[in-house]
């Protein structure tokens, strides 16, 4: 296995970790005891990964203003039904070797398109 798919790997792994740290409903300290895993190395990966991801969201400068465009509007009201209009907590998630991330429906495709291409170049 190559450095980088070994680092990947790792990197899927701990943020699996730290995401079931934080949605285990216990205390990191306690969580962190439970599962033998020194404060020191928990945080060096927390860290770690949520740099990956600011990363992968950071807005890159050759980006222009936005412009206004005009909509055409209906003539008529669209006719949604109720039970669509409500929004879902549906979550997509993605299991990648051991990690696994919850996104939420509401994620634009653009953030996980970045997100993935960020966990494809880790060194």
């Amino acid at each position: 296995m190559s450095r980088r798919k070994i680092d990947q790997a790792k990197l899927q792994y701990w943020a699996g970790m730290i995401h079931d740290c934080q949605h285990s409903g216990l205390k990191t300290k306690e969580w962190l005891a439970n599962h033998g895993i020194s404060k020191d190395t928990y945080y060096y990966w927390y860290k770690k990964v949520q740099t990956i991801c600011v990363e992968a969201m950071e807005i890159p400068d050759t980006l222009s203003m936005p412009e206004f465009v005009s909509l055409p509007v209906p003539a008529e009201p669209a006719n949604v039904p109720v039970e669509s209009a409500i929004r879902s907590n549906a979550v997509v998630t993605m299991h990648i070797g051991k990690a696994k991330i919850d996104i939420p429906e509401t994620t634009s495709t653009e953030f996980i398109k970045k997100l993935i291409g960020a966990l494809a170049y880790v060194e």
